[in-house]
């Protein structure tokens, strides 16, 4: 497994304009309905890097990979023995390979939500994040400053394990991620999990 990390304030108008004209006309339709500059160039950073590193690594031109989606929205290759996925928060892209399916995540460390907190963390993973069995004094402290880097840990590990399996984000509340801590970093300011 390699993982890399990418700015995309760094591609240029030109590598813009490439990479966007070879994507498929569905994705340069979802890709152009985004509002946002960022968002749309982590779309396009993200074919590119993924379809570079593929083509070098087996030799064929990486404008002749083609992204495709399975029935979940999963990217793929076809018939590629290189497996990837991709993650981006803000202006910063992560992107992992493998030789077996892989899920990667990265969300910046922010304040919390006691609401999301309950509503996707297991006792077990809530009682980690809190530091303490659960209470209301628990309840109250959930903003020091250890806390949002291990909700993050929690968040970007569910997330990492719902994109490996292809089964997306309804998968969130069950995926175990306490079983992968040892998968996750901090990178600055994000945290960064690859499972």
């Amino acid at each position: 497994m390699n993982y890399f990390i990418y700015d995309v304030e760094s591609l240029t108008n030109e590598e813009y304009q490439k990479w966007f004209s070879l994507m498929t006309r569905e994705k340069q339709e979802k890709v152009s309905k985004y509002k946002d500059l960022t968002r749309r160039k982590c779309s396009v950073a993200g074919e590119m890097v993924v379809k570079t590193n593929i083509g070098n690594a087996l030799n064929i031109a990486p404008e002749a990979l083609i992204f495709l989606a399975d029935k979940n929205g999963k990217p793929y290759i076809e018939k590629c023995p290189i497996h990837f996925n991709i993650s981006h928060c803000e202006s910063t892209l992560v992107y992992a390979f493998s030789d077996e399916e892989i899920g990667i995540d990265i969300e910046k460390i922010k304040p919390i939500s006691h609401s999301v907190l309950k509503s996707f963390f297991s006792e077990e993973e809530q009682e980690y994040v809190l530091g303490k069995t659960l209470n209301k004094e628990a309840s109250e402290n959930y903003n020091s400053p250890e806390i949002p880097e291990r909700f993050y840990r929690i968040y970007t590990l569910k997330e990492a394990i719902c994109k490996k399996s292809g089964i997306g984000i309804k998968g969130l509340k069950d995926a175990d991620a306490l079983l992968f801590l040892d998968r996750s970093f901090k990178e600055n300011d994000f945290i960064i999990s690859i499972v």
